[in-house]
């Protein structure tokens, strides 16, 4: 007896497992699910019916199920309220939930067809992204496993915020992010548009804050491309940054300035210019026409110039007028004055957290919404004081941090709940993370954070770490099981459903050793040689030397080490082109000098060095051991060889690979 209940146990222990290997891995996962037996097969491919009464978005909603369910190879067509026999029923209903909940929420049952189910559009297409997670592949055969979820957001704000201002990102990149970031339900992409070297939207009436020498998005492009984000979910929250961070606005308007000649790093705005309100309010006009957002973000970060505001023309009539006794008040009454403007156009500011003081009078408006990024004594403060706030905390959030290093582990995201901040650092690195309030916490959500990244380094960058906010931002708690495990699944899982998108997988991109196997020409310019020794190249005397290949490159990740003894000797890269004798001249591709970034060329001397280049279309980026070192926009960008120079003796190269890349439209 108990023999054959041992075998009865174990055979019902082992169908279990079974099932659970059957289960889809979804993620966000969903708050409620429960799964039954068997599942529903779609190698005859899907009918998707809806009701076009129920919502103007019906026929747009079906068309992206349509279009994802075709990219993983099911043949779906739209079939409005008529079905075939034998062909499986996708129905889209906009109706009541069972189980209501917050905007966004959603339900799915999966018997012998389909039912999807929202009481608004935006929870219906996050029905249509779990729905295409669940979509299992084996032996050809397509199917969706039987189940009933009933899910809904943690938070109303699912964000991510990126840079397109210090490295240009094009349209088709932030089109495709959009649809990444629709697939696993983040819902904010939060897009900076301004910063102190550049204006990337078009400001109408203002032309100097659109030089020809930059590139920049016209109100049309992001006027289409707001609408284009609505399709998939996504809202676009535009940012422009005042009163620092201005530099290139106040060298094209000097009549903004605080202080004139503008110092580099410290550009900022004066309260007391009658020109700046007028173009404020020209501005925040633009972009209230221009995207549809509830939200526009004014930044107010790193306002490291204010101090120019004790002796600026027209500051002082402007703190007597206010009855201001300092700078940080004075700080916050403009914080105040620019959110009247923006509210004068119907909709709700939101500013960083780091040059809010509410000792200091005038407190900011309450209705302002805070970004809390950095400095958890005043992050808690704000929240404790009952602001609405984001949780967009540096560590690790941050996904290139500042250094611009690569940011925080996965791990580290992993550990990260919405409701707290990161406080410090332990002696492993390992981040220490305190509540965000003690308080009557008023969270609105959060978002990761993408900074100073070319668009070919950016989804390496996001993914899969992105992901993982975006789970903690939907979900309520982990869904279970340890780390590694939960790493395990996500990294056989977000490559091949990211790929139906567009993506291309960086690390799968084959990585070809250069400077081996004859794909080199030794360089003769002015009697020097780059040797090639036990893998190192190496110059051997004081004349200059250089090492080129034979093929020419476009688009690429060129990864090379390199070693410079002294400030006398100089390493560059040329790319894209040289002369027949290799010598880079000035219509002869791009100059790279090889250097450290602005927090290491102290200790940039006399050790060896991890640097990567990245040339995609016109942008060419150098990093130095993860941080960025150099950047240019290059007017014509073209194909040709890459060469090595060398001036001085004892510079050396090692470890020299290339990663040809697509083109940055893809």
């Amino acid at each position: 007896m108990r023999v054959a209940f041992a075998l009865m146990l174990s055979a019902a222990v082992a169908a279990a497992a079974e099932q659970r290997r059957d289960e889809p891995f979804l993620v966000p996962a969903p708050q409620h699910v429960s799964y039954q037996a068997g599942s529903l097969h779609l190698d005859n491919g899907a009918e998707l019916v809806f009701d076009g009464t129920a919502s103007p978005r019906m026929p747009e909603i079906a068309g992206l199920l349509q279009e994802g369910l075709q990219a993983l190879g099911v043949n779906a067509r739209l079939a409005n309220d008529r079905s075939t026999p034998g062909i499986p029923v996708i129905r889209l209903a906009i109706r009541p939930l069972a189980r209501s909940g917050p905007e966004g929420s959603y339900e799915i049952q999966v018997a012998e067809a389909v039912t999807l189910s929202a009481a608004e559009p935006v929870g219906l297409i996050w029905a249509v992204q779990t729905t295409l997670q669940a979509v299992q592949s084996a032996g050809g055969h397509k199917s969706i496993r039987k189940m009933d979820i009933s899910d809904e957001p943690r938070f109303a704000w699912r964000g991510l915020m990126i840079d397109p201002v210090t490295v240009f990102i094009p349209v088709p990149y932030l089109q495709r992010l959009i649809r990444e970031m629709s697939a696993y339900k983040l819902n904010i992409l939060h897009l900076n548009l301004t910063d102190s070297n550049a204006w990337r939207m078009e400001i109408k009436g203002y032309p100097g804050c659109n030089p020809p020498h930059e590139p920049f998005y016209t109100q049309a492009e992001l006027r289409e491309l707001a609408a284009y984000a609505k399709r998939y979910g996504v809202e676009i929250v535009p940012e422009i940054d005042v009163p620092g961070h201005c530099d290139a606005l106040l060298r094209a308007y000097p009549e903004f300035a605080s202080e004139v000649p503008v110092r580099p790093g410290y550009g900022t705005c004066n309260p007391g210019s009658a020109e700046f309100w007028t173009f404020i309010r020209s501005v925040v006009h633009q972009l209230a026409d221009v995207f549809p957002s509830h939200v526009i973000s004014t930044s107010m970060d790193e306002a490291f110039g204010i101090e120019e505001w004790n002796t600026a023309p027209g500051c002082q009539a402007y703190r007597a007028r206010h009855g201001i006794a300092d700078l940080h008040g004075m700080f916050h009454q403009f914080m105040n004055d620019v959110d009247d403007v923006v509210r004068s156009e119907g909709r709700q500011m939101s500013v960083s957290n780091d040059g809010v003081h509410l000792d200091a009078k005038p407190p900011p408006n309450r209705d302002i919404i805070m970004d809390l990024w950095d400095y958890y004594p005043i992050a808690s403060s704000i929240a404790d004081a009952g602001y609405t706030v984001l949780n967009l905390t540096r560590f690790p959030l941050f996904l290139t941090s500042f250094g611009l290093r690569e940011g925080s582990s996965a791990h580290q995201v992993w550990r990260w709940d919405p409701t707290t901040f990161y406080s410090s650092l332990n002696t492993h690195d390992a981040i220490i993370f305190a509540p965000l309030s003690q308080k009557n916490l008023h969270l609105l959500g959060g978002e990761a954070v993408e900074y100073r990244t070319e668009p070919g380094q950016a989804e390496r960058r996001l993914f899969p770490r992105l992901i993982i906010v975006a789970e903690a931002l939907w979900r309520d708690g982990h869904p279970g099981g340890s780390f590694p495990a939960y790493e395990a699944k996500l990294e056989a899982e977000y490559p091949a459903r990211l790929a139906a998108l567009g993506w291309t997988d960086f690390y799968g991109t084959p990585e070809v050793a250069l400077f081996n196997a004859g794909e080199s020409t030794q360089g003769d310019a002015a009697g020097g040689n780059l040797s090639i020794e036990n893998g190192v190249l190496r110059s051997t005397s004081a004349a200059r030397a250089s090492l080129r290949t034979k093929s020419s490159y476009s688009d690429f990740d060129l990864t090379f080490e390199a070693y410079i003894p002294t400030p006398a000797e100089k390493a560059t890269v040329q790319i894209r082109g040289a002369d027949p004798q290799g010598n880079p001249t000035a219509d002869a591709g791009t100059i790279v000098p090889v250097q450290g970034g602005y927090l290491d060329r102290q200790t940039f001397w006399g050790q060896w060095h991890e640097f990567e280049l990245i040339a995609r279309g016109p942008v060419v980026m150098l990093m130095m051991d993860g941080g960025q070192a150099w950047t240019n926009n290059i007017a014509k960008p073209g194909e040709g060889t890459i060469t090595l120079w060398a001036e001085g003796r004892d510079v050396r190269f090692r470890n020299v690979n290339l990663r040809v890349l697509p083109p940055p439209d893809r």
